[in-house]
């Protein structure tokens, strides 16, 4: 539905992916390299999910404790994406052992909702060139752009 609205002529063809039913975050990554190995410029990919993603959480009184472990997972994800000092390598390792980032399991209790960033990530092997914070039930959140 979301691509009607950014193409309401319906005149580019689409293709839904899913995930690895084992949740790996090195697959992920693998798929989006394969994916850009068609080597068409003018593919776009799309990874939805949501940057926090503790259902509890996000309906239970907000406390200092809470916002510190959403920010400190928030600020870790974007020193992964956006940090230019890392080298691809470094980055796909922390992508690929983010669970051991602070908080990544409080803010992911499962992992599937993270996973496409690791797709987009895979597709575009290298730091994001924008990132945009929003707020969503009090919750820190961002979406990050590969250009």
């Amino acid at each position: 539905m979301s691509l009607k609205i950014m193409y309401p002529e319906a005149d580019i063809p689409s293709v839904q992916l899913s995930l690895v039913n084992s949740l790996d975050p090195e697959l992920h990554i693998k798929m989006g390299q394969a994916l850009q190995t068609l080597g068409d410029q003018s593919l776009l990919l799309i990874g939805s999910g949501f940057l926090f993603h503790n259902m509890r959480a996000f309906f239970t009184a907000e406390t200092d404790e809470a916002k510190t472990m959403n920010e400190s997972f928030e600020d870790w994800l974007l020193e992964k994406c956006c940090d230019e000092k890392l080298t691809e390598t470094e980055r796909e390792q922390r992508f690929i052992n983010w669970q051991s980032a602070p908080f990544a399991r409080y803010c992911h209790p499962r992992k599937e909702h993270l996973l496409s960033l690791h797709v987009c990530y895979g597709f575009a092997a290298t730091v994001c060139s924008k990132s945009f914070e929003l707020q969503v039930r009090n919750k820190k959140a961002r979406m990050y752009l590969w250009e």
